[in-house]
């Protein structure tokens, strides 16, 4: 697999210098900005699969190829992880192809259980979350804001299937 490259590098802030001192104090000081790189990290494949599983119960005749993904935010000795992905468990089971465990490529980007800060999920589907509920080797510490009931709904339940004629 290529080394990851940033996708690129955002600035956050205003620009604006901010006035440090008592009120009517020339002095000004300017804040510094952080930079952030921003990482698409594929896991999965490509892997073809139904339209359908894409745009949702629409084209069930149509085949897609598709990758999967998930994302870092990195700042310095800091990482945000956007969605964890799936497990090498949930993705064995699932026959997934393609396959590549999301701890290992976020450690080709420095992410380790340290300085991974955040979690942030997207929605509860089970190639978005399935890493933080059955693998804790990066993130043993973070918690998800939601409740069980939805991590097992989103990580476990089947997947629709096609309408009967």
């Amino acid at each position: 697999m290529a080394s990851p490259a940033a996708m690129g590098t955002i600035s956050a802030g205003t620009g604006i210098s901010a006035p440090s001192g008592e009120q009517g104090s020339s002095t000004e000081e300017t804040k510094t900005i952080p930079t952030y790189e921003i990482y698409a990290l594929k896991y999965v494949g490509p892997m073809t699969g139904k339209l359908a599983l894409v745009l949702w119960m629409e084209d069930w005749d149509k085949e897609v190829d598709r990758n999967y993904y998930i994302w870092a935010i990195k700042r310095k000795d800091e990482i945000m992880v956007v969605d964890t992905g799936c497990s090498p468990s949930l993705a064995n089971q699932r026959n997934v192809k393609h396959y590549e465990n999301p701890v290992d490529v976020l450690a080709r980007i420095g992410a380790t259980e340290t300085n991974v800060k955040k979690v942030f999920l997207t929605h509860m589907h089970w190639d978005h979350l399935a890493v933080s509920r059955c693998s804790h080797e990066l993130f043993p510490r973070r918690s998800l804001p939601c409740k069980s009931k939805n991590l097992i709904f989103g990580s476990e339940t089947l997947l629709p299937r096609r309408p009967l004629s």
